[in-house]
């Protein structure tokens, strides 16, 4: 009888854990990232930084011109998305020939957040004003560099390194869009809150803690503003 009884005990110790496990799963957040680069050799690297730096949540990266497969992701509404991130490029956006950014994105604005990094924050900058929002560096060529920033809005990060990696700059914005962080004429960090739309020139990933320190208390200040 004792035997009988502790053996339902482990059947049901068992299902309790296989159940947390589900649980646990289902509760990472899904992010689509769309990779706006033209290089696949630069892509796979960026992909692989993106793994690195976001360890709680379930990446789905996309192309920017797989527009089917982004459209499938956005209308599965069994398996939603939490965020949208859309990457950096070695594109330049004051070329009118670069890609866009698919316009089905920003039609589930304001419904799925998103993240939009270098070339990503640039364009928002051009879709939600002007052209002449983003100029090009005074000295005309690509630049990387480290600077630390500590953030404060719309989380709070302590004051790290972050790597930047771009020719051209944001120097203003649109009706709407608040200039969070601002150096000289340079817009560091931007948030359009009617759109949901965070736009960051630096590159989080690039560094393991910064990559970490910044994705933790994004997706902690999304998980949040959820709940």
């Amino acid at each position: 009888e004792r035997a009988k009884r502790d053996g339902v005990q482990i059947k049901y110790i068992l299902e309790t854990l296989i159940i947390m496990k589900i649980m646990k799963k289902k509760k990472r957040p899904k992010i689509l990232i769309v990779m706006m680069y033209s290089n696949p050799v630069l892509n796979n690297i960026r992909k692989m930084r993106f793994k690195k730096s976001i360890r709680n949540a379930r990446l789905c990266f996309r192309d920017w011109y797989d527009e089917e497969g982004i459209a499938k992701l956005l209308n599965n509404l069994e398996d939603k998305l939490d965020a949208i991130i859309v990457s950096g490029s070695d594109y330049r956006i004051v070329d009118r020939s670069s890609p866009k950014v698919p316009e089905i994105i920003f039609k589930h604005a304001n419904k799925i957040h998103i993240l939009a990094i270098c070339y990503g924050m640039q364009y928002i900058a051009v879709r939600f004003g002007k052209f002449s929002n983003v100029r090009t560096r005074d000295a005309g060529y690509i630049r990387n560099y480290d600077k630390p920033l500590k953030i404060k809005y719309p989380f709070d990060i302590i004051k790290t390194k972050y790597r930047y990696n771009h020719n051209e700059i944001v120097t203003k914005v649109g009706k709407n869009i608040d200039v969070v962080m601002k150096r000289k004429n340079m817009i560091d960090i931007l948030y359009y809150k009617k759109k949901d739309i965070l736009g960051i020139q630096f590159h989080p990933e690039y560094y393991k803690k910064s990559g970490k320190l910044f994705y933790d208390a994004w997706l902690s200040w999304l998980s949040n503003r959820n709940n």
